[in-house]
């Protein structure tokens, strides 16, 4: 039965059939929780209901680009979009010759979409800190014969730590001098506000990755990849066409040429958040939080603990992201996305609950 699909396929493991993550505010932990106001919701539904809806979207997103040139102050010929990041990274691993490696642990779907394209995933352990281990890394990426791509997140999911600019200049040689390009996922580069788009004139192996759901903007799947002309045109062949909806073309405009501020204001109200977050764990004893560039913190509970608390939360209606098996190094972890002051204050108060109850 099915003899058809590929056996690799066969083996694999739905992302989609994992217990669902959620976070304090019942969104997906990825999410921010500030919605747009009303009036300009209610003028985004006006443009939206303006299109066209018999016809097909401009299949280069015209309009588009030339708006996210001028907000990023790049030139149209270095962007290239896709429906979500997830189609930009399926598309660039399709067109890569050899393995795709990753220093981990990181973003899940980076080793589920190089085995969906075929590829062969090299996962590189960071060292206990999270910091990618440059010198496993050359050793890795020494003994590959076929040129590929080596992926790095900064700021990085699930651990909330960015690569210095150092560091990313130091994987651009190192995979420039195997023939390899570099992806840096700059996804949470709304918080981090520190950005690697500017090596793109020095170098032709570097490609960089935005994505507006970190914004929250998550229902209109919009990623971005920046990379040189040379780049975008040979990516740009094997992207579908149509892939990015006029509905999508069209709310995207409409925000980020006229309401991008409030997009701003919300990030940095979930910095505010994050920071009161960061102060109130200080005072759980035991407690360990990593820094963090996003909208979340990696929490390592009390030891062995990690699961107890995570179905501790669970019960009392709080239900974040349980990465403890994730990676060795993330024994004891949960991710916690930021919430608001009430949703801080449910979380503290049965964190606070359950260190009385270890210490008893």
């Amino acid at each position: 039965m099915n003899s058809w699909i590929r056996e690799d396929v066969r083996t694999m493991k739905s992302p989609f059939l994992q217990e669902p993550a959620f976070s304090m505010s019942g969104a997906d932990p990825s999410e921010i929780f500030f919605p747009l106001p009303s009036e300009v919701r209610g003028a985004l539904s006006d443009r939206l209901a303006s299109v066209s809806l018999n016809q097909y979207p401009d299949h280069k997103a015209s309009e588009l680009v030339k708006a996210l040139s001028a907000l990023w102050g790049v030139a149209c010929g270095n962007i290239h979009l896709g429906n979500g990041s997830d189609e930009i990274i399926l598309n660039l691993f399709l067109a890569t010759r050899g393995p795709v490696i990753c220093p981990v642990p990181s973003f899940s779907m980076y080793e589920v979409i190089a085995h969906v394209a075929g590829k062969t995933f090299i996962p590189v352990d960071m060292t206990e800190e999270f910091s990618i281990d440059l010198e496993a890394m050359e050793k890795v990426m020494s003994v590959q014969d076929i040129p590929g791509v080596l992926v790095v997140a900064s700021p990085n999911n699930p651990t909330g730590q960015a690569c210095s600019h150092d560091e990313l200049f130091r994987l651009l040689e190192l995979a420039r001098n195997r023939g390899f390009s570099l992806l840096v996922d700059e996804a949470y580069f709304p918080y981090h506000k520190e950005s690697f788009v500017g090596a793109l004139s020095q170098s032709d192996n570097l490609l960089v990755l935005r994505t507006f759901s970190k914004m929250g903007l998550a229902a209109i799947r919009l990623g971005v990849l920046l990379a040189r002309d040379t780049v975008i045109r040979e990516i740009d062949k094997i992207r579908l066409p149509y892939n990015l909806n006029s509905l999508t073309q069209e709310a995207a405009l409409f925000l980020i040429r006229d309401h991008f501020h409030l997009l701003s204001e919300s990030v940095a109200m979930v910095v505010q958040f994050r920071e009161k977050m960061e102060k109130e764990l200080l005072s759980v004893p035991g407690l360990l939080f990593f820094p963090s560039r996003t909208n979340f913190l990696l929490v390592r509970f009390w030891p062995g603990t990690g699961s107890l608390v995570f179905a501790k939360l669970q019960e009392n209606g709080v239900l974040v992201r349980d990465v403890s098996s994730h990676h060795p190094f993330l024994k004891d972890c949960v991710r916690i996305s930021v919430g608001s002051h009430e949703d801080i204050e449910k979380l503290m108060k049965i964190l606070r609950h359950f260190s009385e109850g270890t210490r008893s």
